[in-house]
């Protein structure tokens, strides 16, 4: 793994973690409220679709989809669950990515090569 993609990885890692932080200070928020946070999340996801795998594309896919249908004046007020459960998924996701690209570590006491 370069430096370059470890810093990629740690630097959406730590931006994630930040929006996700942050969000959850406006726990119970109206679907207004969520709807900047949509698009703060979308921002997120397109900055994480250059260095990872095409899980992005569900992710942006299911926010534009949320931020469509928290702009209808009547929708359920569910906004703030919603996103938080694709936050948490794209968490998820990265963690996941991360650690299938660490290098495979060798088992204690297994000579080098096998």
């Amino acid at each position: 793994m370069t430096k370059r993609f470890k810093a990629s990885y740690l630097e959406l890692e730590q931006s994630l973690f930040t929006l996700r932080t942050h969000f959850e200070m406006c726990k119970g928020a109206e679907n207004q409220d969520v709807l900047h946070w949509a698009k703060f999340f979308k921002d997120w996801i397109r900055k994480a679709s250059v260095d990872t795998g095409p899980w992005w594309q569900e992710s942006l896919a299911e926010v534009e989809k949320l931020i469509k249908d928290l702009e209808k004046p009547k929708t359920g007020d569910l906004g703030y669950e919603i996103l938080d459960h694709m936050m948490s998924k794209a968490s998820w996701n990265l963690n996941r990515e991360i650690l299938e690209s660490l290098p495979v570590q060798q088992k204690a006491g297994a000579p080098a090569g096998r």
